[in-house]
């Protein structure tokens, strides 16, 4: 065990160090890895009939095929703001995303046109499951490999999307890999 640093632990916790020295982590200035990306994108809309209630729920997928090709994936569900469908993130984001190495999924949560059915943040954690093992079924019918059927995702929320992936990690945090929380709205 060496010495903390405020980017990585030592005799103590980075974030102990951080606070002891009154100093912040490091910023990352690299940019994700593009490696093996080829920027020709699988791209298309998919429709999932909820386990829950009666909703069908409308996703937008897209993985470059370089990635795909190269190397295993990871699922990422993209929620948007407050009863906005899940053409808020547009293509170029998504291909983006592809770029790095995801297998990026933007979700229509229920009650929002296309999808159907009534809002109920509630059922958002089971929708997730249901969006990710459909899209993880279709990708990997078509050779996309380290999906595990949908088993673990990662969730990126803006706004009240932030509010379906703090649920995602409150009740299926067998299943959460990761997620970011970008300008939640709390009034909700």
């Amino acid at each position: 065990m060496g010495t903390a640093t405020v980017d990585n632990p030592g005799a103590m916790p980075a974030e102990a160090y951080q606070q002891f020295i009154g100093a912040p982590a490091a910023d990352i200035a690299a940019t994700p890895s593009t490696a093996g990306a080829t920027g020709v994108y699988t791209t298309a809309n998919i429709d999932v009939t909820a386990t829950l209630g009666t909703a069908t729920l409308r996703a937008r997928y897209c993985w470059d095929q370089g990635r795909a090709a190269s190397g295993p994936l990871k699922l990422l569900l993209l929620w948007g703001g407050y009863r906005q469908p899940g053409t808020q993130f547009v293509d170029a984001q998504l291909q983006r995303y592809a770029s790095w190495g995801f297998l990026a999924v933007a979700v229509t949560p229920r009650g929002v046109s296309p999808s159907t059915g009534d809002i109920t943040y509630c059922e958002a954690p089971q929708d997730a499951c249901d969006v990710a093992e459909a899209v993880a079924a279709v990708a990997e019918l078509a050779g996309v490999t380290g999906l595990d059927g949908g088993a673990t995702m990662n969730h990126y929320g803006v706004s009240t999307g932030a509010t379906y992936v703090l649920l995602c990690l409150a009740h299926t945090p067998h299943r959460f890999s990761g997620g970011v929380v970008f300008a939640p709205n709390w009034d909700l």
